[in-house]
């Protein structure tokens, strides 16, 4: 159940992340109309109010390869090919970004862990989804700009090992870090 509403999550994330108004790509209210008009989203507001949200904390130049892709495609191949554009953005992100705060999130986690046999290269293993999890919050996080990064590893860095044996941690540091709306509708 978590891995569907994360993939929801996930879902929304990416589109809403072509919404975010930037120097460069194309606007909130262009793209918005756009996802209207391909009947992909059925309320300008809420999807305004969203990307909004999302803007600051997205890599300019994944949010261009991102806004760029929708507006460029036809309302009929995004409708069948809702993961295409996000390969798009994915193309700007920083997955090395990403690893630092895994090596920095695990090298926290580990230790709070009453299991010997659970090493850091397991839980990193387990974040990125090189075992049999889910690569999704890997490919999602290399979306942000590094200083989101590194807030959410501060964040993991400063929570105590009886806090982060909850889950709550991560929508914890993901509201503290701006970044709530990545957890909102979620059970995590």
């Amino acid at each position: 159940m978590k891995t569907f509403l994360f993939l929801m999550t996930l879902v929304s994330l990416t589109f809403f992340a072509a919404c975010g108004e930037s120097s460069s790509g194309p606007s909130c209210a262009e793209v918005c109309d756009k996802m209207v008009e391909c009947q992909i989203e059925s309320d300008l507001t809420e999807c305004t109010s969203m990307c909004d949200a999302f803007r600051d904390a997205m890599r300019p130049a994944a949010y261009q390869a991102l806004g760029d892709c929708y507006m460029e495609q036809t309302c009929a191949f995004l409708q069948e090919n809702d993961d295409y554009c996000f390969g798009q953005a994915m193309n700007e992100g920083d997955l090395a970004a990403v690893d630092r705060l895994f090596d920095r999130m695990c090298a926290k986690i580990v230790p709070c862990v009453d299991n010997p046999e659970y090493t850091e290269q397991a839980c990193i293993d387990e974040l990125t989804g090189a075992g049999e999890g889910s690569d999704d919050m890997y490919y999602s996080l290399s979306l942000l700009k590094a200083s989101a990064l590194d807030c959410l590893g501060d964040c993991v860095e400063a929570t105590t090992c009886a806090d982060l044996g909850d889950e709550e941690w991560f929508t914890t540091c993901s509201s503290s870090c701006g970044l709530g709306f990545m957890v909102e509708g979620s059970d995590r």
